[in-house]
This record gives C-alpha cells, structure tokens and sequence, in this order.
C-alpha cells in the first residue's frame, strides 16, 4: 500500500471514480429501485472501497467516499427524495461505508509500519482491530439510529404493515399477527438489529476484500480467524449495558438494550474464534467444525453459549489455558 499523502492518490483517479461508483450502485440501488436482486447486493457495497484501500492505501479511501457521497447525493436529487430522507440516509452512509473503510486503511498502514520497524517481511492485518474498529462504527451508527428514531410511531406502522402483508400471504392466520404490544418491543430494538446485521455484513465485506488482495497485494496475508481476542474493557462495556437494559427504563433502558445487542455480535466471533483455535491441531478439524456450528445454529441457546465463550476468553484469555494444557 502507498504511504505517500492525497497527491498521489490523485494519479488513481480512474479507479477511485469506478470503486466510488461501485460502491454507492450496489450500496444506494436496492433502496432507491426496490430491486431485489440489487438489495441483495447491497450487503457487498463495502468490497470496492476496501479493494481500493488495500492496493493503494487510506488516502485512496477518502477520494472513493467523496465520490461515492456524491454520487450518493445526485441520485437522490434524480429520485426527488425528501431532504430529511436525504440528510439521514447520507450520514449513515458516510458512517457505514467510507468511515470504517478509511480507518481499516490507516490500521493497515500502522501495522505495515511497525512490521517494517520490526524487520517483518510478511504483513498481516490485525484482525483483532478490525473486529474492534467494525463495533466501533456499529456502535455509533447504533446510537446515532436509536437517537433519529427514538419516535417509533413510523417504525411500529411500517412493522404492522410488513406483519399483515405476511399474515395475508399465510392465509390471513390470525396466529400469525403479533399483537401490537410485541410490535412495539421489536421497534425498540430496529436500531440494535441494524447495527448486528451491518456488523456482519462489513466484516464478511473485510473478508471477501483480503480473499481477493491477498493475491495482488505483494506482503500481504489475513491473520487466521482464530487470532481474535476481545479486550477485558470491552465485556466490561457489555456486562454495563446489560445490567442497564434489564433494570433500568424510560431511555437509559432503550439505548442500552439496542448497545447491548450490538455488542453480543463481536463476542459470538470471539467465541467463534476460540473454537477454531481449539480445534487447530484436529485431523478431522472441518468436520468438528461443522458439528459444532450446525449445534450452534440448531440449539435454542447456541449463539448465547458461544457468545459467552467468547466474554470469558476477554476477561480470561481461554486460549491461555490451552496452551498450558499441551504443555
């Protein structure tokens, strides 16, 4: 990746206009059109930009946004959508697509860096910090959705509709229409849900990205999925917001609910990653691993068992004790 500063990321502009262009088409188009087809490809919107990072570094990143902002902005106007639509969906734009992006590529360029200090020849990207800086951008996109739609009247009326468009396609079942008690709890949590969902897209973005750079990028390689550790700080944060969204109320108990969903998602990877690091050395590895993820989707408490795997390898370090064990 180039470390020199804007001026050179000018010499790309071709590839910074084409990743930009990429980028707000399959971000912006499924919404705009209502195509579901380009909704789909929505979740993918992330992988220009971050190509564009990797090859070329975060200065590239930048230019990309402002590019893809723009374009963002002029199919809007083309659409004739209202100004408040606008200005909303523009800043989670901005937070969800150029911001965590650009600072994958400074992350990049600090570790290349301290691999060149150390005399590394093979740079490998934290991935740690990119499971930390991802739930960093999901958090406050997060907070800043639980914020704009702290008024759910909008929400639980779209939520009604959506669930009598679905009952009416079941045979209009009764059973199947939620009472409105139950829709209003669901809108509570429109923001956590969003902010798990985007979580899991960027970081299958990142890794979609690397499968692609990790072949045209001269010194560089992904670290193993196993090598995620979460901070102590961060299950700390965690165990707050859940001790806030089940005994506190009012808006303490809103925006810590919608936290606490956001920050369960990185503790499912870090619990994901212990297993993978327990089941290194396994001659039948993929098997033991398809067991236990088909346990984990079949079980009604699996995700929870694993999630809390992974808050104790943060306050415990599991793989610690791995170690000991095979010494």
């Amino acid at each position: 990746m180039s470390n020199t500063f804007l001026p050179a990321a000018y010499q790309r502009l071709p590839l910074v206009v084409v990743a930009g262009l990429a980028t707000v088409l399959l971000g912006m188009g499924g919404n705009v059109t209502g195509v579901g087809g380009a909704t789909m490809l929505s979740l993918f919107a992330n992988v220009p930009l971050l190509l564009l990072v990797l090859a070329f570094g975060w200065q590239t990143g930048i230019l990309g946004g402002i590019v893809a902002w723009g374009a963002q902005l002029l199919l809007f106007a083309v659409v004739a959508q209202p100004i408040a639509v606008v200005s909303e969906v523009s800043l989670l734009f901005l937070g969800r697509m150029v911001l965590p992006t650009v600072l994958f590529g400074v992350l990049l360029e600090q570790n290349q860096l301290e691999a060149a200090r150390r005399n590394i020849t093979l740079t490998r990207h934290p991935t740690t910090g990119v499971v930390l800086l991802t739930t960093l951008c999901a958090l406050i996109t997060t907070i800043a959705m639980a914020v704009t739609h702290y008024h759910q009247e909008e929400i639980v009326a779209l939520l009604q509709k959506t669930m009598a468009q679905l009952a009416s396609r079941n045979g209009g079942d009764a059973f199947a229409m939620p009472t409105e008690a139950m829709v209003r709890s669901l809108a509570q949590l429109i923001p956590g849900i969003f902010g798990v969902t985007w979580f899991a897209a960027y970081l299958l973005n990142v890794v979609l990205a690397v499968r692609i750079a990790e072949k045209k990028v001269a010194g560089f390689a992904p670290k193993p999925f196993s090598a995620v550790h979460l901070p102590a700080f961060l299950a700390v944060l965690f165990a707050i917001t859940m001790l806030l969204a089940t005994k506190a109320s009012g808006e303490v108990a809103y925006f810590a609910k919608n936290m606490a969903l956001l920050l369960s998602a990185p503790f499912v990877i870090a619990g994901c990653s212990v297993v993978h690091s327990a089941t290194a050395a396994m001659k039948e590895r993929t098997i033991a691993l398809v067991i236990f993820y088909g346990a984990v989707l079949m079980l009604p408490l699996g995700i929870g068992l694993v999630m809390l795997v992974g808050v104790l390898d943060a306050l415990m370090n599991i793989r610690k004790f791995e170690r000991l064990k095979k010494e």
